[in-house]
Order: structure tokens, then C-alpha cells, then sequence
């Protein structure tokens, strides 16, 4: 089923593709040795000749020294050569949406919410040496190796704000600043430090349960099941969800393609072909709500 991850037909998901910005290449800085003093030296007289002699300066001894060639000018590296960040780590803070990449999720953020985490303890000790190894790759846009870097694999899935001022995006390969546009490979180690860190955030703090201990599932067609499994029964009350800023306005002409009688005064519409749904409450009121791949578990548990 062709899966829509917007809020309707009318909102797509805008994932970061059609990347025009060339990489830039670092400058080499490198710290020039002060210029060598050429000191004189004068021969000693010997007792043989009873007057010194002048020697005339020759063309090697009045030559001007060349300066010594900085360290970038032979091709020497500097510790900080490449570096993606090189100050000391002192903060992160972590931006991201549920079930949006940055790009998408921005794009309509006034209908969905967007979630921020200030990292802490080891984590940030963790996150800090990582974005300390993080190093620029020189991708050359005429290369279809690089093409296929940059048009197939970069992902803004996470964004990481360093400092307080110095932003990165994430994806799961590749990664990338905000300004300047420098593309760097993504170590696991801090993919799974960041997402690790949404999951704890998502669970402690945002997503909400279905709860209930009976349940009955009708289909679009008028077909329903009463739920005796109980590991279907404990899958559908665990079902995550959280509450978008959504009217009725925006979802005319969906369609229910289950409804999900929680027999606790709260129902689940299902909308067809969606990530979303309508949750009812006792009091006559409801919720429009994400919730995620829960039509495609129902598609596989009442076919």
C-alpha cells in the first residue's frame, strides 16, 4: 500500500534530494617558522701574515635567505586540517520530528509538533568526542560516485545544534553543516547514541497508549472482530501515538478504514492509506493523531 508519511494527499514528505550546493574544501592554515639570522664569521689572522686581510663577501654570503615554506605551502597537515568541528565540545542539543526528517517536518510544522533534547552526562561525552573525529570528505560533484553520495544517501533525519550555535543534520550514512555545506560520513557510534536518546524522550515523554483490556476492529466494509488473541490484544493497547495540530478541516474527504472500539469510551478511526487517525473520547470530543504503521498491522491481522 502506497504509505503516505504527509498529513493528506496535499502535504508530501519533502526529503532533502536535489542537493545543488557544492562541497566546500578547507582552507590549510599552517604557522610560518620565523626567518633563520645568517651570522657573520670572520677568519681568525695568523701569525703569518702581519696585516688582516679584507675578504671580499661572495656572492653566496650576500644573498638574500628565502623564508622557510609554512607547512601548508609543502603540503604539510595541520592537527585541525579537516575537522568538521574544532573547538571544545561544551554542548548538544538534538532536534528532530517523529516519522518527518527535518526538511519535511519544517515544512509543516504548524500541523505537527517538533521535539528538542538537551544532551547531558555521558551521553554529551560521548556525542562531543564523536563530533570532535567528524572529518570533511572532498566530493567532486563530477563524479558519479560522489553524485550517488550526495543525491542518494544524504539524509537530514536528526539535527544537532553544537555549542549553541553550530548546527549539523544526520542521517544514518552522511551528515552535513548548515552553512557551508560540508559533507562528512556519520560514525555508528553517534547514530545510535541520537536515536537511542529519541526513543528514551519518545517513551518518557511523549508517546501515549491506546490502554484498554477489551477490543473490537470494523473494517471499512462493516466487518468486525472481537479481539480474543491477547498478543494482538497487547499490541494494539500498547500503539503509540501523539497528537497533532490538525482540524477537520483538514482531513475532508478521508476515509475510515478501521474503526478500533477500545470499550473504555475512546475510539480509534484508522484513516485509510495514512499514518494518521481520529481518536474519540467519552466526553464527545477527539484528537486527530499519529499513529504511526498500525493500518498496515491490521491489514496483516484481519485481511
Amino acid at each position: 500500500m502506497n504509505k503516505k508519511l504527509g498529513l493528506k494527499s496535499a502535504l508530501v514528505v519533502l526529503f532533502a534530494a536535489g542537493i545543488l550546493c557544492a562541497c566546500g574544501e578547507s582552507e590549510r592554515a599552517g604557522k610560518t617558522p620565523e626567518a633563520w639570522e645568517r651570522g657573520r664569521f670572520e677568519e681568525e689572522p695568523t701569525e703569518a701574515v702581519a696585516v688582516p686581510m679584507e675578504i671580499e663577501p661572495t656572492e653566496a654570503a650576500t644573498a638574500p635567505m628565502e623564508e622557510e615554506p609554512s607547512p601548508a605551502a609543502v603540503g604539510v597537515q595541520t592537527p585541525d586540517e579537516g575537522k568538521v568541528f574544532t573547538e571544545k565540545v561544551e554542548s548538544v542539543s538534538i532536534r528532530y520530528y517523529i516519522g518527518y526528517n527535518i526538511t519535511s517536518g519544517d515544512a509543516i510544522s504548524d500541523s505537527i509538533p517538533c521535539f528538542e533534547i538537551e544532551v547531558t552526562g555521558e551521553d554529551l561525552d560521548t556525542l562531543a568526542e564523536g563530533i570532535g573525529e567528524l572529518t570533511k570528505l572532498n566530493l567532486d560533484l563530477n563524479s558519479e560516485k560522489d553524485q550517488h553520495i550526495i543525491y542518494d544517501h544524504m539524509r537530514d533525519y536528526y539535527e544537532l545544534t553544537i555549542n549553541g550555535d553550530f548546527v549539523i543534520v544526520i542521517g544514518d550514512e552522511y551528515g552535513n553543516t548548515t552553512e557551508g555545506y560540508e559533507i562528512f560520513e556519520v560514525p555508528a557510534e553517534i547514530c545510535e547514541t541520537v536515536e537511542r536518546l529519541i526513543q528514551e524522550n519518545n517513551e518518557q515523554n511523549v508517546y501515549e497508549t491506546l490502554g484498554g483490556k477489551k477490543i473490537s476492529v470494523t473494517d471499512q466494509n462493516g466487518h468486525v472482530w472481537d479481539v480474543k488473541d491477547d498478543e494482538v490484544l497487547d499490541h494494539i493497547c500498547s500503539q503509540h501515538y501523539y497528537v497533532v495540530y490538525l482540524d477537520d478541516n483538514d482531513f475532508g474527504g478521508e476515509r475510515v478504514a478501521y474503526a478500533v472500539d477500545l470499550h473504555n469510551g475512546e475510539r480509534l478511526e484508522v484513516h485509510f492509506a495514512s499514518v494518521l487517525g481520529r481518536l474519540c473520547h467519552a466526553d464527545g470530543s477527539y484528537d486527530y493523531v499519529f499513529i504511526g504503521d498500525l493500518e498496515d498491522y491490521l491489514d496483516e491481522v484481519f485481511p
